[in-house]
């Protein structure tokens, strides 16, 4: 079996032409999740197990809350105040309902995380990806990054925008009266 040795950013096996198109099964920019051993593994545990007390710390904490009927205003029994939108206006804002989504699914209520706010709920499944990425971090005492060359800001921040409007939009048609 041939040694394989890294050159920008390509496998290139001794003897082959680096000028030759990529693999089709490989991306030319590289994977999207990248092995990063470039910290200390101590660090990266330590960093890893911040990551993932941090998000376990959210969880722990909305598992304690309870999902108000309305499907927004959880994060009031905070002691944050509610949202001007629906006092004001009588609608809720694109993100009423995220702490609220976000309980539900503390709780393990999928479908009702789902129903109350759907950005709130992709938002809930992100944390617990990043949480699943940490606890791997802080077992192998490696990290996975980000290929940033991958991923074009301006796609991932209209993606964004478009997920909270969605959700929004849901949220007015299937809102109850506020008030």
């Amino acid at each position: 079996m041939p040694v394989i040795f890294m050159m920008n950013r390509r496998e290139v096996a001794p003897g082959h032409d680096q000028n030759l198109p990529p693999s089709p099964s490989r991306h030319p920019l590289g994977p999207m999740l990248e092995i990063d051993q470039s910290c200390p593994p101590g660090m990266v545990r330590i960093g890893g197990a911040c990551v993932l007390g941090a998000i376990m710390g959210i969880f722990a904490i909305a598992a304690l809350l309870d999902p108000p009927a309305a499907g927004h205003g959880a994060h009031q029994q905070l002691g944050l105040s509610p949202c001007p939108l629906p006092i004001v206006a009588g609608i809720p804002c694109p993100t009423c309902g995220m702490t609220t989504s976000i309980v539900h699914l503390s709780k393990g209520s999928i479908l009702s995380a789902m129903h109350t706010q759907p950005a709130g709920f992709l938002v809930g499944m992100a944390l617990l990806v990043v949480a699943i990425l940490a606890a791997e971090a802080v077992a192998a005492g490696r990290f996975r990054k980000i290929n940033w060359y991958r991923i074009r800001p301006h796609r991932a921040a209209v993606s964004v925008i478009l997920i909270v409007l969605a959700a929004w939009l849901y949220k007015l048609a299937t809102m109850r009266p506020l008030g």
